[in-house]
């Protein structure tokens, strides 16, 4: 320290003892005091002692290179900034805003007589913060793809984008057979197996799940004009966006055929084109394969019980009562009811697989039992039905699929398809629309069989057949879905449902 100084500091010193010396001793006596302190050359203890207690530590703030102001600590002003981020994250707005990083900065100092005003200083600082929007980003397959306000925004998003594909509650609607749209249930199959016509909607479950991988970033800066409303979102994520396609149906063409070279829903090709009828399309006719592609595909799984008529079978008895060709009913039938369940798989609510996973009889059904001529010839079966194919398993049950009845079982397994009971060849060839290879028993009982898809026959029109003879090979012919059989049962006529036969 220069001597200036030194003297300018001893010289304030002096005047501050002075002060304290003359409101404890009385103006004289402050006087003499000071006096000889200066006679000294101001290097008395009294003086130090007094330098000391009034040199006080403090901190300065300073915010982008400004000095706004000092305070007694800085944990005052880091006070003021935590309250400010927390009002700002508490806020109701429709944008959140965060503060800006680093913006305030400390200098320790120290000043001899030094005034501070704590609240004057943070209110200060409080007041010149600058703040910045935020917001996360929806991310599917690894892609940004919309900005929202904040997780929970997010998260709220992608769960109206799952309940937009859940069935209706049970407790909320009732309706009609119709109205749910499995392959296997509809106003027409519940008329014609007795369904309950007032059955509720099946209840949505929780295993809702998106195909893509999606996941919410964590909040980060944005622009304002960024950030997206999420009811618009939600829409958005939906309709995602229309492929538009048109196509012209060439020689060899099927439904099923045009469905899987274009990787696109029959369902669609119906919706898309109602002049469609029994299948029939010809060379030139133009499909309309437009389909609307949403950003986020749901897949869910859900239960559905109902409860189905049970039909009384005709059970055929062989006499030697009645004379040959005669026949007589000796028990009439009576149907029956069994509760089934069903595991769905949808696709952004669409059905794309069915399983039957239960089906409780609740009232059997009694059989229609006849006795009938005392002749038994191999060419007339005898109403009791064997599985067409060994090691079976169900793909698509009889019912009604989007407006149009799928008439039969849908079945794979072992690939050698067996006559389902004794009769004759009435068709062996390709000439049913849809049903490509296709062979119909006739077993001479009121009873018809058909068998179609195949991809091999091993019999002729007219050849006699025994019970689980062996008739063709399961194949992917005519409207088909890859190789399986498709198997029908009529009586009189009248198209029945295997399931009350087999």
């Amino acid at each position: 320290m220069n001597n200036g100084n030194r003297s300018n500091r001893i010289a304030a010193a002096v005047k501050g003892a002075a002060v304290w010396i003359r409101q404890r001793a009385g103006r004289k006596t402050a006087i003499a005091v000071c006096a000889a302190v200066v006679a000294a050359g101001g290097g008395t203890v009294l003086v130090k002692q007094h330098i000391e207690a009034h040199t006080l530590s403090y901190t300065e703030v300073w915010i982008g290179g400004r000095h706004v102001g000092d305070v007694s600590d800085r944990s005052v002003v880091e006070t003021s900034v935590a309250a400010k981020a927390a009002a700002l994250a508490q806020a109701g707005s429709e944008v959140l805003y965060e503060l800006d990083e680093g913006q305030v900065t400390y200098k320790d100092a120290e000043a001899y007589g030094k005034k501070l005003d704590d609240a004057a200083v943070a209110a200060q600082v409080g007041g010149m913060l600058k703040t910045h929007p935020t917001g996360v980003r929806l991310v599917v397959d690894g892609k940004a793809i919309a900005v929202v306000r904040d997780p929970e925004t997010a998260e709220r998003v992608l769960q109206q984008v799952k309940a937009h594909y859940a069935p209706v509650k049970a407790a909320a609607k009732k309706t009609t057979a119709k109205e749910v749209r499995s392959l296997s249930f509809g106003t027409q199959a519940a008329s014609a197996t007795g369904a309950d016509k007032t059955q509720a909607a099946p209840a949505a479950d929780d295993s809702a799940t998106f195909e893509e991988a999606v996941s919410i970033a964590a909040p980060t800066a944005v622009e304002a004009g960024q950030i997206e409303d999420d009811a618009a979102l939600v829409k958005r994520l939906i309709a995602g966006h229309t492929v538009q396609r048109i196509y012209t149906v060439k020689a060899g063409d099927c439904i099923g055929c045009i469905a899987d070279a274009q990787q696109v829903s029959e369902d669609v090709i119906y919706q898309n084109n109602p002049w469609i009828k029994d299948d029939k399309i010809k060379i030139g006719d133009q499909l309309n394969l437009t389909v609307q592609e949403p950003l986020l595909n749901v897949r869910s799984e859900e239960t559905v019980t109902q409860t189905e008529t049970i039909e009384a079978t005709l059970e055929i008895r062989k006499t030697d009562e009645l004379k040959a060709g005669k026949s007589k009913i000796v028990r009439p039938g009576a149907d029956g009811k069994r509760i089934v369940t069903y595991k769905l798989l949808r696709r952004n609510g669409l059905i794309v697989e069915e399983e039957r996973v239960s089906a409780k009889v609740v009232t059997p059904a009694l059989s229609t039992v006849v006795l009938k001529g005392t002749k038994v010839t191999p060419s007339e079966g005898s109403g009791r039905f064997i599985w067409p194919v060994s090691g079976h398993r169900i793909t698509s049950y009889y019912g009604k699929r989007w407006g149009r009845l799928h008439k039969g079982f849908d079945m794979v397994g072992s690939s050698s398809v067996k006559a389902a009971d004794n009769g004759v060849v009435e068709l062996a060839d390709d000439s049913m629309s849809g049903y490509g290879n296709a062979i119909v028993i006739n077993h001479n009982n009121g009873y018809k069989t058909l068998y179609g898809h195949l991809s091999k026959i091993d019999v002729k029109v007219g050849q006699v057949i025994e019970q689980g003879e062996a008739i063709g090979v399961m194949g992917n012919t005519g409207h088909s879905f890859g190789t399986h059989l498709h198997f029908e049962i009529y009586l009189n006529g009248k198209l029945k449902n295997p399931a009350d036969y087999l």
